[in-house]
């Protein structure tokens, strides 16, 4: 396979995200066994491997939930293992997470799930008009404005994602980690998320790490394809250049 540098149709863009050799060992199994790599500037990158892979586990070491044995986790020019809790409280600030679950806080309306990540990143916005304001904006952007005063329980499980992606947006994050985010979506919806992800990636200008087992999330707004097999980085390139392959792994992902 080629380098990511060669695969990225931006690969003049800045790499804003550097893993280097990762190993990550829980409860005495070897997860990551020295896995690599990139992410850049604008550029949309899947990682798929299968449940148990490690997937999940890579998502923690990259927001600092988990500390590898040895390896490198670089994140906009911010090495993860070296920064302390307030350095890492800032950077967090840069990157947005939509979780699997959505994970809504039941008891609070739409407009109070997507206002609590301003307070809690002390992003305070005095004005009630400007806060309204904000906040139908990014309603707008994921076509559910009119869900403003619902509770979590009268959404379906694609309002609930798409108000996760919503609540995400209200930070203008540099970068959005997504972690299987058609996971439980019918096939029409989950079309639908996939489709409305390369929207916002396009519209806020964000760079996309996608964990997914979703072949269709690769095929339609890839840039680039990474494979987890075994704890490693076992190829990477673009969704067709993936597909066509001969090697017997990489054909059982297909």
């Amino acid at each position: 396979m080629m380098k990511s540098e060669e695969l990225y149709m931006g690969k003049d863009q800045q790499k804003i995200i550097e893993v280097i050799q990762l190993f990550k060992t829980l409860t005495g199994k070897h997860v990551l066994k020295g896995f690599d790599l990139d992410l850049y500037d604008g550029e949309c990158l899947v990682v798929i491997g299968k449940s148990g892979a490690g997937k999940t586990v890579l998502i923690r070491c990259l927001v600092g939930l988990m500390t590898g044995e040895s390896g490198k986790v670089n994140i906009l020019g911010k090495s993860i293992p070296d920064l302390n809790q307030k350095e890492l409280d800032e950077l967090r600030m840069h990157i947005g997470f939509l979780f699997q679950g959505s994970a809504l806080y039941d008891s609070m309306s739409v407009r109070e799930n997507l206002a609590f990540p301003l307070r809690r990143q002390k992003k305070i916005v005095t004005n009630k008009d400007a806060l309204e304001k904000l906040i139908r904006e990014v309603l707008a952007s994921v076509g559910l404005e009119h869900a403003i005063d619902l509770m979590p329980e009268e959404l379906s499980g694609g309002m609930k994602r798409r108000i996760a992606l919503a609540r995400t947006l209200i930070l203008r994050p540099q970068i959005i980690f997504y972690d299987e985010p058609t996971t439980g979506l019918d096939p029409i919806t989950a079309r639908e998320i996939i489709n409305l992800i390369g929207v916002i990636q396009k519209k806020y200008k964000t760079s996309s790490l996608i964990i997914t087992h979703d072949l269709n999330i690769a095929k339609l707004i890839s840039n680039r394809v990474v494979i987890l097999v075994d704890g490693k980085n076992y190829a990477e390139g673009t969704y067709q250049d993936l597909k066509a392959s001969n090697d017997d792994v990489i054909k059982a992902f297909f």
